[in-house]
C-alpha cells in the first residue's frame, strides 16, 4: 500500500518512465514540490498531489486509476500546475480532481471516466483554470464538474452521458469559446452562477433534458452558438437575471417544450438570432419574467405560438418574424411593444395570429400580421386593461381580420392606420364578438375588394358608439358593414386641404390642393355654386396626384371649382370653392385695313353678340397690341 513514487521539494524532472501503485496507494505522491515536470509517463493507480505545490508540469504522459472510486489524478488545495498533451483516465472515480487551485492549465489533453456519480473533471474553487484543446468525456455522467471563478474552455469538446452534464457549474466569470459539449441530459447546467459567456460553440443534448439549463444565475451571454435539444428546451432559465443571445440559433427537435423557456427573469435581450422547435412546443415562452428585447430575429414553431407569455411585462419585440402555428401570444402581459415585424399563424382553422388574453397596454406598430384563412389575425379577448395601440398595421389572409371580445373597464382601443388586405373571400375585416365599445378607428383602408363586412357590430351592446374616420378602399364605407343596430359611424373623411386655382385656359381650368392620403382624388366645376347641375369632373385613383385638370369646359364663362378626396365609395369635399373665367376664343380674320404715318387701322370678324352663344362666344371688349419685335416686347 505504500506509494511508488514519493516526490518532495524541491524535486526535478521525472521521465520516460513507468509507475505501478499497490493497492490502494496512488503510484505517484507529490508534497509540496515547488517545480519539477512529469514527462512522458505512464503511471498507473494514479498520482496525488499534496497542498502548495507550485509550477508543476505533466507532459506527453498517460495517468489511469482502474481502483474503486480512485482518482486518476487529484491535486489538493492551492496548487499551480500545467497538464500538455497528457491522458487522464478513471474507471470508477474523477479523472482529473483539484481543490482549490491557484491557477490549473490544462492543455491539449484527453480526460476520461466512467462514472456515473462522479465526474471525469471535477475543479472546486481556485483563482484560474484553463482548458485549450482538450477532450473530456465521462461515458456514465458529468465530464466537467467547477465551481470557483475565472474558469476557460477554448476549442474544446467536452461530453457527458446518461443523467451527467457535459459542463456543470457554479461559478463568476466562466467562457467556453469554439468548443463542443454533449450529453444525454441537461448538458450545461448553471447554478448561482455568473458572469457566463458561451463563444462560437456548440451545445447538444440528445435525450428529454436541456442544452443550457439556468437556475439563481446572472449575466448569461450566447454569441454565435448554435444550442440544441432533441425533446427538451434549448435553454431553459429560472429564478435569474441577465440573459443576451447574439447571432445564435437555439433550436428543439421534438416534444413539446419551448426552445427558449425563461420562468421568474429579467433582462433577456435577443439580437440577429434563431429560434426554431420544430414540433409541439413554442419556440419562446415568457412566464413571470420581464425586460425581454427581441431585435432582428426569426422565430418560428411548427404546431403552437413562436412567442407566448404568461404574467411578464415590459416585452418589445423589433424587427423580428414571428411564425408558428399560432404566432404572438401575449397571457397576462404588461407593457408590450411589437414594432417592424411580421407575425403569421400558419394553421388555417383554430388558430391566431396575434392573443391577447388578460393583457394591459400593448401597442402593434408597422406590422405585417397573416392569420389562417378559416381563423383570426388579431384576437383581442375578454377583460385585456390599459391602451391596444395600433398603427401602420396590416392584415391579411384571415377570415377575421381584428376581432375584439368584452373588455374590462378603462381598456381603450386606439386604432391609427390599419390595411386589411387579401383577407379570406367573404372576410369580416373588423369584427366586435360583444361588449360596450367607444371607440374611434382612423385610417381603416379596405383595400380588399372580396371581403364580406368591411365591420360588423352586430352583436355590440346598444351602450356602444364606434366611428370610422378617413377610411377608404373599394370596401369602404356603410355600405359594406353589418350593423343592424347603427352603432357605427362612418363620419366625413379629410378634405384636400390648401386648395388653389392651378391654371385657366379657354376650355379648361386646373386646381392644386395638398393630399390627405386618400386613395384617390376629384375635381369638379359648374356655372353656379351650389353645383346641381351641369357638373363637369375630373378624378385620378393615384392617391399621391396633387393637381387636377377640368375639360371640355365652356370659353368666356365664369365656373365654380371644387376639389374632393376619395374615400372608398364616399367622396368629401374642400370648403373653399374657387371662382373663375375661362377665357375667350381667339378673334378671327385680323387683317391691316388702313396704314398711317403715326398709326395703322386693323379690323377682323367680331364674336357673336347675341344668345345662345353670347354666353361663352362672346367677349367683354377687345385688345389690339403693337410692337416693333415679334416677341411684342417693347409694346
Amino acid at each position: 500500500d505504500a506509494h511508488t513514487l514519493h516526490l518532495t521539494a524541491p524535486f526535478y524532472d521525472v521521465s520516460y518512465s513507468s509507475f505501478v501503485g499497490a493497492g490502494d496507494a496512488v503510484a505517484v505522491y507529490v508534497n509540496g514540490a515547488s517545480s519539477g515536470a512529469l514527462t512522458g509517463l505512464f503511471i498507473s493507480s494514479g498520482v496525488y498531489v499534496d497542498n502548495l505545490a507550485w509550477g508543476l508540469t505533466v507532459a506527453a504522459s498517460t495517468v489511469t486509476n482502474e481502483g474503486s472510486m480512485m482518482n486518476a489524478f487529484k491535486a489538493a488545495s492551492y496548487s499551480s500546475m500545467t497538464i500538455t498533451d497528457s491522458y487522464l483516465q478513471s474507471a470508477s472515480g474523477v479523472a482529473l480532481f483539484v481543490d482549490l487551485p491557484e491557477a490549473l492549465f490544462v492543455i491539449g489533453s484527453t480526460i476520461a471516466a466512467n462514472t456515473p456519480s462522479l465526474q471525469a473533471i471535477h475543479t472546486s474553487g481556485g483563482s484560474i483554470t484553463s482548458f485549450v484543446n482538450v477532450t473530456a468525456f465521462n461515458t456514465n455522467g458529468t465530464a466537467l464538474w467547477a465551481t470557483g471563478g475565472n474558469i476557460s474552455v477554448a476549442r474544446s469538446s467536452i461530453t457527458g452521458a446518461n443523467t451527467g452534464n457535459a459542463f456543470y457549474m457554479s461559478t463568476t466569470s466562466t467562457t467556453v469559446t469554439d468548443s463542443y459539449l454533449a450529453s444525454a441530459q441537461q448538458t450545461l447546467y448553471l447554478t448561482v452562477a455568473s458572469g457566463v459567456s458561451i463563444r462560437r460553440s456548440t451545445v447538444t443534448v440528445t435525450g428529454a433534458g436541456e442544452a443550457l439549463r439556468a437556475s439563481n444565475s446572472s449575466a448569461i451571454e450566447l454569441d454565435r452558438s448554435v444550442l440544441r435539444a432533441n425533446t427538451g428546451s434549448a435553454v431553459w432559465l429560472s429564478n435569474g437575471s441577465g440573459f443576451t443571445v447574439r447571432y445564435s440559433s437555439l433550436t428543439t427537435l421534438s416534444g413539446g417544450s419551448a426552445v427558449l423557456n425563461t420562468d421568474m427573469f429579467s433582462e433577456v435581450r435577443i439580437e440577429d438570432s434563431y429560434l426554431t422547435a420544430h414540433d409541439y412546443g413554442d419556440a419562446y415562452f415568457v412566464s413571470n419574467s420581464s425586460a425581454v428585447r427581441i431585435a432582428r430575429s426569426t422565430m418560428t414553431a411548427m404546431s403552437v405560438y413562436a412567442f407566448e407569455t404568461n404574467v411578464s411585462s415590459d416585452i418589445v419585440i423589433g424587427r423580428s418574424y414571428l411564425k408558428g402555428g399560432n404566432g404572438l401570444g401575449l397571457n397576462s402581459a404588461v407593457n408590450t411593444t411589437v414594432s417592424d415585424s411580421i407575425i403569421i399563424a400558419t394553421r388555417t382553422s383554430l388558430s391566431v395570429a396575434v392573443n391577447l388574453n388578460l393583457s394591459e397596454g400593448v401597442t402593434l406598430a408597422s406590422t405585417t400580421i397573416r392569420g389562417g384563412e378559416l381563423s383570426n389575425a388579431i384576437m383581442v379577448n375578454d377583460n385585456n386593461l390599459g391602451r391596444l395601440s395600433i398603427s401602420s398595421v396590416t392584415v391579411t389572409n384571415a377570415a377575421r381580420g381584428f376581432s375584439i371580445s368584452t373588455q374590462a373597464a378603462g381598456f381603450v382601443l386606439a386604432i391609427d392606420s390599419i390595411t386589411f388586405r387579401a383577407l379570406a373571400p367573404g372576410a369580416t375585416a373588423i369584427h366586435f364578438v360583444g361588449g360596450v365599445h367607444v371607440a374611434t378607428i382612423t385610417l381603416a383602408n379596405f383595400e380588399d375588394a372580396s371581403v364580406g363586412a368591411n365591420v360588423s357590430g352586430a352583436a355590440l351592446d346598444l351602450a356602444s358608439r364606434v366611428t370610422m374616420r378617413s377610411y377608404r378602399g373599394p370596401r369602404a364605407d356603410s355600405l359594406y358593414e353589418n350593423d343592424p343596430n347603427s352603432l357605427v359611424d362612418w363620419a366625413d373623411s379629410i378634405p384636400p386641404t390648401n386648395v388653389a386655382l392651378w391654371f385657366v385656359g379657354m376650355s379648361s381650368a386646373g386646381l392644386t390642393y395638398n393630399t390627405v392620403g386618400a386613395s384617390g382624388y376629384t375635381v369638379a366645376a359648374s356655372t353656379r355654386s351650389d353645383f346641381p347641375v351641369d357638373i363637369t369632373v375630373s378624378s385620378t385613383v393615384f392617391g399621391t396626384q396633387d393637381r387636377l385638370t377640368v375639360p371640355g369646359l365652356m370659353p368666356n364663362t365664369t365656373y365654380f371649382l371644387r376639389a374632393g378626396a376619395l374615400w372608398g365609395g364616399a367622396t368629401t369635399y374642400a370648403s373653399s370653392i374657387i371662382t373663375t373665367a375661362t377665357l375667350s376664343q381667339l378673334v378671327t380674320g385680323a387683317t391691316v385695313y388702313n396704314i398711317h404715318l403715326t398709326s395703322m387701322v386693323v379690323n377682323w370678324v367680331p364674336l357673336a353678340l347675341a344668345p345662345p352663344d353670347a354666353s361663352s362666344n362672346s367677349a367683354q371688349g377687345y385688345v389690339l397690341q403693337a410692337s416693333s419685335m415679334s416677341t411684342f416686347l417693347p409694346l
